[in-house]
């Protein structure tokens, strides 16, 4: 790896930490809230959400070697199966995340297990 390539991903380590430790921050705020949450700042979070899983689904999806199963994800925009969604939600606390999506894209692909133990591939029709 060459010298420009290790200081980008130090950068971008740097980078997903802040990021981190902002959104840790921002969990108590939210918890703490009298009243409804402003629509542009939903909006926003709803952005953001979207932009880290689509980086999130790259970083997981760009280590495994089948490109047809990427575009397969991408390329068509299907949803999430409820399979995958359920599994997601009882292993992590905070769903969504980037992190639980992840996961339930595996579950929806049959790579991982759903909640009943069994691994079989179904997606969500969009």
């Amino acid at each position: 790896m060459d010298h420009h390539s290790e200081e980008s991903r130090e950068m971008m380590i740097r980078l997903v930490r802040k990021i981190a430790h902002h959104l840790a921050e921002m969990v108590p705020t939210l918890r703490e809230m009298d009243g409804p949450v402003e629509p542009w700042v939903q909006d926003k979070m709803s952005q953001a959400a979207e932009a880290l899983e689509s980086v999130s689904d790259y970083l997981i999806f760009s280590d495994q070697r089948d490109a047809d199963m990427w575009e397969s994800v991408r390329v068509a925009e299907q949803k999430l199966c409820d399979r995958g969604k359920n599994a997601a939600k009882a292993k992590y606390d905070v769903y969504p995340s980037a992190y639980a999506n992840g996961y339930a894209v595996q579950v929806c692909k049959g790579q991982k297990p759903g909640l009943d133990g069994k691994k079989r591939r179904s997606w969500a029709k969009k």
